[in-house]
C-alpha cells in the first residue's frame, strides 16, 4: 500500500487538516482484465460461445449430407463441428480468455468463412469428386455465415480489451 499525507502546499507543508490515507496500487492487466472490472463482460463471453455453438450444431446438421458425397468432405465438416464446440467450451471455461485463444477463434472462422466465399464462388478447391464444382449457396448457409461473422466480431471485441502492451508481448513472442 502507498500512504498519502493529502494535500500540501507549493512549498511542501502539509495542508491543515490533512489525514493520512491509504491508497491502492494500480491493479495489474490481469486484475484489469475480469469480468468483474466490466472490462470482459460476460456478455460478450457469452455470445461468442452461443454463436460458436450455433455455427458448430449447422455443421453437425449438414454433415451426413457431405458424408455421402465424400467421405472427405463429411470429416472435414465433423471437425469444423468439434473444433467449433470446443472453442464453444473454452471461451466459458477461460476466464477471462486468453488473447491467444481469441485470435485463433477469429483466424479459424475466419478461415471458415473464406473458404465457404471460394467453394460458392470458384469452386471446391483441389480435393474430392466435386473438385471445382461451385456449390449453391443454401438458408443455413447463410445463418452458419452469420453466426460465424457475429462471432468474430464478438473475438475482436474481447481482443480490444485486452491492454496494448499484452498484445503486443504475445506479438513479440
Amino acid at each position: 500500500m502507498i500512504e498519502w499525507n493529502g494535500p500540501r502546499l507549493a512549498c511542501g507543508t502539509p495542508m491543515s487538516g490533512s489525514r493520512k490515507r491509504r491508497v491502492d496500487p494500480a491493479p495489474t492487466w490481469e486484475a484489469k482484465v475480469s469480468l468483474k472490472s466490466g472490462i470482459f463482460p460476460d456478455r460478450w463471453q457469452v455470445a461468442a460461445a452461443a454463436l460458436a455453438l450455433a455455427a458448430g450444431w449447422i455443421h453437425v446438421f449438414v454433415a451426413p449430407e457431405h458424408l455421402e458425397e465424400w467421405v472427405g468432405y463429411g470429416a472435414f465438416f465433423v471437425l469444423v463441428s468439434v473444433l467449433q464446440m470446443g472453442f464453444a467450451l473454452l471461451l466459458l471455461v477461460r476466464t477471462p480468455p486468453r488473447s491467444q485463444l481469441l485470435w485463433a477463434g477469429v483466424l479459424g472462422n475466419a478461415a471458415i468463412v473464406a473458404l465457404w466465399v471460394i467453394t460458392r464462388t470458384a469452386g471446391i478447391p483441389l480435393f474430392g469428386p466435386a473438385a471445382g464444382e461451385v456449390e449453391v449457396v443454401g438458408a443455413l448457409d447463410i445463418v452458419s455465415k452469420l453466426a460465424e461473422l457475429g462471432l468474430i466480431a464478438c473475438l475482436v471485441v474481447m481482443l480490444r480489451a485486452v491492454p496494448a502492451e499484452m498484445n503486443r508481448r504475445l506479438i513479440a513472442a
